[in-house]
């Protein structure tokens, strides 16, 4: 729980130039509980976003790098999200930088209509050191939901399998590595099988792949399975509370190469087997059947299956839960606890179940909510809340004492 003192982590300032629909906006932000209103469309999803951005090096819409930069910016304008945050007694600076580039109109290797899409080269600095993309996860342990969250339900396993990736990732770098490899090769199997299928290359070329697919494979799916297990213990107890029913949620793990699973020892040789048992079908298709990139998630509540007998209520709080039970996670096995950001949470759900949703808020330093009616907060907790107004890419503090808050804060540290 956030207790002056106790403070572990939370975000100090953020600086927004020619982001999205934020000309200019420099921010400062208190611990504890923070909540951004405005009606909708003034920009309160975007600051949320600029914040996760901080986390994983990336859009959370997966969004081009282009889509991030203020529409009305000027040719080869810079685009900046930049952020201090305070880590036990050490401040860390953050800043991702997105130098717009003009596209060369005669370059032929552009289809006809991104010739006037702005290129984007982006620059990630931490203490104003260079680092990759990559580099930088970890760095900021956040946690976000947003509405697009029921997509965790009702649309393909990718989106499942990107709430795993982005999870694990925050807190095992191995796991990073292990996936951009294998993503990497992917691309490159799928190539060469296109080739082999056009008789312009051997089979044979596939050995080496297949190794390299192996070693990574292997590690994405039993880390994958290790993780679920914990979540859906985790996803099942906070269900509980925030819908205050007794139904039963599992969160169940559907690998695409579940061998591996049965077997203890030698994952990747096991993974190898499989890659050679589909070799023909793969080369046949021209490409990769097996494997990690075919892994997804099932979600069961009270014995069905949630994306088909679910009532829209419960797969909100079924992915509002999943989220929750990722920063619980976060927060046992890294050394911060996460920074909670809450997008438009509470509607859609009474006066109850938002309550409770906010008293789970409460057990973290810093917790974002955004909302377009501040009535939606009960007094009880609106009280406590450091209160911000968004309007038109505007930011303006509703509590007087907000500085007199940020100052008493760092005191405690």
């Amino acid at each position: 729980m956030c207790v002056q003192g106790e403070l572990d982590i939370y975000l100090e300032k953020i600086n927004l130039l020619n982001y999205r629909n934020y000309p200019f906006l420099e921010l400062e932000l208190a611990p504890g509980m923070l909540l951004l209103e405005g009606r909708n469309g003034q920009g309160k999803s975007n600051l949320l976003e600029s914040l996760y951005l901080l986390a994983i090096g990336k859009s959370l819409r997966n969004s081009a790098d282009r889509e991030l930069v203020f529409r009305d910016a000027e040719a080869n304008a810079l685009s900046q999200v930049s952020a201090t945050l305070r880590r036990g007694n050490n401040i860390v600076d953050i800043q991702v930088n997105l130098q717009r580039m003009e596209r060369n109109k005669y370059d032929t290797s552009q289809q006809l209509n991104e010739l006037d899409v702005p290129a984007v080269h982006k620059i990630v600095r931490v203490n104003g050191v260079s680092r990759s993309t990559s580099g930088l996860v970890g760095e900021v342990i956040a946690v976000m939901f947003s509405a697009e969250d029921l997509d965790l339900i009702t649309r393909s396993p990718s989106v499942r399998r990107k709430y795993l990736d982005i999870l694990i990732s925050q807190v095992d770098q191995k796991y990073l590595e292990h996936l951009r490899h294998y993503q990497k090769v992917i691309k490159q199997r799928n190539h060469l099988l296109k080739l082999v299928r056009g008789g312009r290359s051997d089979s044979g070329e596939l050995e080496f792949w297949d190794d390299e697919l192996s070693i990574s494979g292997a590690y994405i799916v039993v880390k994958r399975n290790e993780i679920l297990a914990v979540l859906s213990g985790k996803a099942d107890l906070i269900y509980g509370n925030l819908a205050e029913k007794r139904e039963n949620l599992e969160l169940i793990f559907r690998p695409d190469v579940p061998e591996i699973l049965i077997e203890t020892n030698s994952y990747s040789e096991i993974f190898k087997d499989v890659m050679m048992l589909s070799r023909q079908e793969d080369v046949a298709s021209g490409v990769t059947n097996r494997g990690p990139h075919r892994d997804d998630i099932q979600m069961i509540l009270g014995g069905r299956d949630v994306s088909i007998y679910a009532s829209r209520g419960q797969c909100r709080t079924v992915a509002l839960s999943m989220r929750l039970s990722e920063a619980e996670y976060l927060r046992e096995v890294s050394s911060h606890t996460p920074i909670l950001l809450l997008d438009d949470v509470l509607s859609e759900m009474d006066s109850r179940h938002r309550s409770n949703i906010l008293d789970v808020a409460y057990q973290y330093d810093q917790c974002i909510v955004t909302t377009a009616d501040s009535q939606m907060v009960d007094h009880s907790h609106l009280s406590k809340m450091t209160r911000y107004l968004v309007d038109a890419g505007h930011v303006t503090t509703q509590n007087m004492n907000l500085k007199e808050e940020i100052k008493d804060g760092r005191e405690d540290l």
